[in-house]
C-alpha cells in the first residue's frame, strides 16, 4: 500500500493475487475509495457503502440562521499533522490578522497541542483548546459552534463532516477527504485543496461574511445531505448493497 508507482502495483497485485481472480464485488467506502479500487481491480461490481451514524443527536441541535457576534469555527479531531491542524492554526491568524471576527475552538488532543498553543497564544482568548470530551458531550459543543473545520492532509472518510452538516454547520474540509467530497459542495460548505492554508482562510473569512437567507440556506442543504448517511438511508442503502452482490455472485458462478 505504501510503495508507490510500478513496485507497489506489483506487490499488491502478488498479495491480492485470490481477490483478483475472482468475480467478488468490491464495497467502497465512499465515491473516492471506489474510484481507487476501480483502478486497481478492473472489471467488476463497484458499490459506494460509506460508513453510517445515528445522527439524530445532531439533526435535533436547534440552529438560528441569524445571529450576532464573531464567527465560532469548531475543530474535532487528532490535534496532528494528518488532520491538518498545523494548516488551520496558519490560516486562523491569517483570519484575525485580516480583522475578521471570529473565535476558534480545537476540541481533542495530540503531538501538536503545545507547538499549537505557542503559536497560537498572541490571539489570547480568541482560542479555546477544549481536550478530549466524551462522545454523549459533543451534541452540545457542536450546538454552541457555527462552523466545521475539517482541513485533513488524508482521511478515508471522515464522520465528523456528516456530523457537522447533520448539527446544521457549514463544513469547510479539503477534497482528501472521502465524507466531504460525497456530502460537500456550495450549498452546504467550502472544499479546499489539501495542505492549503490560504484557501482555508478564504473559506473561513467566506463563512464568517454569512448573511441569514445564506447561512439558511446551508443549514437546510447540510442536513439533507447529512441524511444520506444516517442511519434509515444506511440501512436501505446496505440492504441495497447485499442484494446486489447476491446477483453479481450468482451470475459470476
Amino acid at each position: 500500500f505504501h510503495l508507490p508507482g510500478f513496485v507497489g502495483r506489483i506487490g499488491r497485485a502478488i498479495a491480492q493475487r485470490r481477490l483478483r481472480a475472482s468475480c467478488a464485488a468490491v464495497w467502497g467506502i465512499g465515491e473516492w475509495a471506489v474510484e481507487g479500487y476501480r483502478r486497481e481491480f478492473g472489471d467488476r461490481l463497484f458499490l459506494n457503502v460509506p460508513y453510517f451514524r445515528d445522527l439524530s443527536r445532531y439533526l435535533a441541535i436547534p440552529r438560528e440562521a441569524t445571529r450576532e457576534g464573531p464567527t465560532r469555527f469548531l475543530f474535532s479531531g487528532d490535534l496532528s499533522r494528518r488532520k491538518g491542524v498545523d494548516l488551520l492554526g496558519e490560516a486562523f491568524l491569517e483570519l484575525s490578522r485580516a480583522g475578521v471576527e471570529a473565535r476558534l475552538s480545537l476540541l481533542g488532543d495530540g503531538e501538536w497541542r503545545a507547538d499549537l498553543q505557542r503559536r497560537l497564544a498572541p490571539l489570547g482568548d480568541r482560542v479555546a483548546f477544549l481536550g478530549f470530551r466524551q462522545w454523549s458531550e459533543l451534541p452540545d459543543l457542536y450546538a454552541s459552534h457555527d462552523a466545521l473545520c475539517a482541513p485533513s492532509r488524508h482521511d478515508g472518510w471522515g464522520l465528523i463532516v456528516p456530523e457537522g452538516l447533520a448539527a446544521g454547520m457549514p463544513v469547510i474540509a479539503t477534497r482528501a477527504m472521502g465524507a466531504a467530497r460525497d456530502l460537500v459542495d456550495v450549498a452546504n460548505g467550502w472544499i479546499c485543496p489539501p495542505d492549503d492554508s490560504a484557501a482555508l482562510a478564504e473559506a473561513m473569512a467566506a463563512c464568517a461574511a454569512l448573511d441569514g437567507p445564506a447561512r439558511r440556506a446551508m443549514i437546510v442543504a447540510g442536513r439533507e445531505a447529512a441524511r444520506r448517511v444516517d442511519l434509515p438511508a444506511g440501512v436501505e442503502r446496505f440492504h441495497d448493497a447485499v442484494e446486489r452482490t447476491l446477483v453479481h455472485a450468482a451470475r459470476g458462478r
